[in-house]
């Protein structure tokens, strides 16, 4: 707000363009401000140039790692100069440094304060983080069987059992038991590796026909089988 001396009327100037007429004038750009002051006799004066600084426009921008982390792993966004800071994830502030250590996945701005008092909002960085990754396979299986384990999906892959490696495809045919894992890398590199699954074997053993239901069976119609068939039982009469 610029306010001239008493006078009758006005004129505000913006260097030789006229700009206001009131004895006050708002100023909302950068400038050579003068006013002339006319008095009740007509006399006119015009004042001293006041110079009027606006900010330089106020961008900030956010640098980040081209490449995003791993679960568990962490990246530093950096906020361009200023005097105060607030960093968001969506709406949520969660920093007042230059720089803020994300060591979770989301969109981060940054509201930069610089020491006029201007504000403004950086563009969106996206932070991404690898997922954790897990296979899906059975518990038991039959000794004279198999189980196919197969993991989530990844880029690489690396079955292990207990601490021998046995595979590297996204799928493995096991045929023994064992605490099986599973080391995954995703395209970003990022890699986790899922929790034992542990796979035991079911013996085969012998199940005889009880075709009169009585609960013992007929040792002349049996069968091997790791699970109890339909229609057969355990014993039989000798």
């Amino acid at each position: 707000m610029l306010t001239a001396s008493a006078g009758n009327s006005y004129k505000w100037f913006n260097g030789t363009t006229q700009v206001g007429t009131a004895s006050t004038y708002t100023a909302s750009t950068a400038g050579g401000f003068t006013v002339e002051v006319t008095n009740t006799l007509g006399c006119k004066a015009i004042s001293a140039v006041t110079t009027v600084n606006g900010s330089t426009q106020l961008t900030p921008t956010i640098t980040a790692p081209a490449t995003p982390f791993c679960a568990g792993g962490s990246v530093v966004l950096t906020a361009s100069a200023g005097t105060f800071y607030k960093w968001f994830n969506g709406t949520t502030q969660v920093g007042t440094a230059a720089s803020y250590m994300a060591k979770s996945a989301g969109p981060y701005t940054v509201e930069v304060t610089n020491a006029l008092g201007c504000k403004a909002i950086s563009a969106v960085t996206t932070v991404n983080g690898s997922m954790q990754l897990t296979p899906t396979p059975a518990t038991s299986f039959c000794t004279i069987e198999s189980v196919m384990l197969t993991s989530s999906a990844g880029t690489s892959y690396k079955w292990f059992i207990g601490t021998t490696q046995v595979g590297t495809a996204a799928s493995y045919m096991a045929n023994s038991a064992g605490p099986y894992t599973v080391e995954v890398t995703n395209a970003l590199g990022c890699k986790a590796t899922s929790a034992v699954t542990q796979l035991s074997m079911t013996s085969m053993m012998l199940w005889y026909a009880d075709a009169d239901n009585d609960g013992i069976g007929d040792v002349t119609n049996a069968l091997s089988a790791c699970i109890k068939p339909n229609g057969y039982v355990a014993s039989a009469r000798r």
